[in-house]
């Protein structure tokens, strides 16, 4: 049942069991639930531009702490960051090797979704946005956060459990779901930058076995290619690929290979001369490819809003468009980059890790 009363100062609306009552000025919007107060929005400080940062106010007052905005190296419940807490979480992708523990300080993932929980109930928010945020969080009597982005929309989806369980439900409706791993997938895996030559992966392989201890995967970091030229070997270091996963498969492991976002701009790499072909490639505002710098120098990367861009980068998922591959190498780690340019400079809307399985 929905139901719409128009007041010259505030919107009601009932939708089901919730309510949200819509305040024009100062721009509130307050949300019941089973005729629970569950979530407030205090938009006082918003503008109606697009070429500005703006902030928000949000809290939960049925909860009694804070939880979520992912990636920091910090406790899962929240620290208070208002005056004589830490400085506020920052949300922005960033590569850290040297990361700070129990710190608020960005690293790779930023993922803007909020919960707030107590024993009367879980709600929680999603701000749809991929630029540069900073929050400040409040454990009191009254949760709250203090969000503030750099520019972009207030596309804001609220989260009203009421279970911990029922939120993160609605948020993955939302943004999707990981897929179910194969059995092997779950089992102990042996990553480390990084292993300089097959000869060095059969003897980290045979000495697992030596020493009997369970070892279901070994992966490459991208030292293996040619030049970090992602579906390539390293003739030199890897110059017989097949036989080396013939040695990890004699017992029964299995293989993976990281694989990252950024393409090498060389004329002669397959992968890049097919992408520039098609022109797959993240533009700069005046539509000539976007060139960076990162581990292979310099390099381009791939549109990944572009369904063209997905499905042409995907098809190296494969043992005939990655030379020298067998099943052994079960998987791929993959980043997916999204990029987007906003007020002059780039940001990462999306920083995906996930595993591409080989067909």
């Amino acid at each position: 049942m929905h139901r719409f009363d128009v007041n010259t100062n505030f919107i009601s609306i009932s939708l089901g069991n919730n309510l949200f009552i819509i305040e024009f000025s100062p721009f509130t919007i307050v949300i019941f639930s089973n005729d629970v107060l569950q979530v407030i929005l205090d938009g006082f400080n918003l503008e109606d531009s697009l070429d500005q940062a703006f902030a928000f106010a949000v809290s939960f007052p049925q909860a009694l702490q804070l939880y979520g905005i992912h990636e920091h190296a910090d406790s899962l419940a929240l620290q208070t960051t208002q005056v004589g807490g830490t400085d506020p979480y920052r949300l922005r992708n960033l590569d850290v090797s040297g990361y700070e523990l129990n710190s608020p300080m960005a690293l790779y993932g930023a993922v803007p979704v909020l919960y707030g929980h107590g024993p009367n109930g879980t709600a929680g928010i999603f701000l749809h946005n991929a630029a540069e945020q900073w929050v400040e969080i409040t454990n009191d009597e009254n949760p709250q956060a203090y969000i503030m982005v750099e520019s972009g929309l207030l596309d804001l989806f609220i989260l009203l459990g009421p279970t911990p369980t029922e939120v993160v439900r609605q948020y993955v409706s939302l943004t999707g779901t990981a897929h179910l791993p194969q059995l092997w997938a779950l089992g102990y895996h042996q990553s480390r930058w990084n292993y300089d030559s097959q000869d060095d992966v059969k003897d980290v392989v045979a000495n697992f076995t030596t020493y009997n201890f369970p070892l279901d995967v070994i992966w490459l970091d991208i030292e293996y290619t040619d030049g970090k030229k992602y579906f390539t070997w390293d003739s030199n270091m890897f110059s017989d690929p097949v036989e080396m996963q013939q040695n990890i498969s004699a017992t029964n492991k299995r293989l993976v290979t990281i694989i990252d976002p950024h393409i090498k701009v060389e004329t002669g790499y397959s992968v890049y001369d097919g992408a520039l072909e098609k022109d797959l490639f993240v533009k700069n505002a005046d539509g000539s490819n976007f060139e960076g710098d990162c581990w292979p120098g310099l390099s381009s990367y791939m549109d990944f809003l572009n369904p063209e861009a997905r499905d042409y980068y995907s098809s190296f998922y494969s043992y005939d468009n990655f030379p020298s591959t067998t099943p052994v190498l079960a998987a791929s780690k993959k980043h997916f980059l999204v990029m987007l340019y906003i007020m002059g400079e780039w940001y990462i809307a999306t920083s995906i890790t996930s595993t591409a399985y080989y067909t």
